[in-house]
């Protein structure tokens, strides 16, 4: 049975290790298909601390929220939301942000990261939040075509270079 629940304090270093997947991931996919990127996504030393000061903070945020999957009891996943002020010219002053989903590799394709994004967007409708958002790489197919089934659609693409 998947349950899905607002994250505890006690959680955060369970986080802290789907949050090191995650970014191990992303470190292969860019290797694979972008390795000039990864600059962009170098870890600072003290990232643990740093982590665990934000997910902490995010658990207690009323502009923000960590929820954790759990499949029959053991916790298998997590997904952190923020709300983000928009750009004053625009009239829509707020808009809500996925920053992260992570399912342990052996617990994907059952529908839980589906279950974490129907609480998110409960959680943003909440908040009175009309539009959602999230990156994701552009070499991830698997992420985009999960997001895609959830209603996303392609945005903006983002170009970078070193100078």
């Amino acid at each position: 049975m998947i349950v899905v629940r607002k994250a505890r304090v006690e959680d955060i270093n369970l986080i802290l290790e789907f949050e090191k997947k995650l970014y191990d991931n992303q470190v292969k996919i860019m290797n694979k298909f972008s390795p000039q990127h990864n600059i962009d996504i170098a870890l600072k030393s003290d990232y643990k601390e740093i982590l665990f000061k934000y997910l902490k903070s995010m658990i207690y945020s009323k502009h923000g929220a960590i929820f954790i999957s759990e499949f029959n009891n053991k916790p298998v996943g997590h997904m952190i939301l923020s709300i983000q002020k928009s750009h004053p010219i625009f009239n829509m002053k707020y808009f809500g942000r996925i920053n992260t989903v992570y399912i342990n590799k052996e617990f994907r394709r059952r529908g839980i990261s589906t279950r974490l994004k129907d609480e998110a967007l409960k959680w943003f409708k909440s908040k009175n939040i009309k539009r959602v958002s999230l990156y994701v790489f552009p070499d991830n197919k698997h992420a985009i075509d999960v997001y895609k089934k959830w209603g996303l659609t392609s945005s903006i693409f983002e170009m970078r270079m070193t100078i």
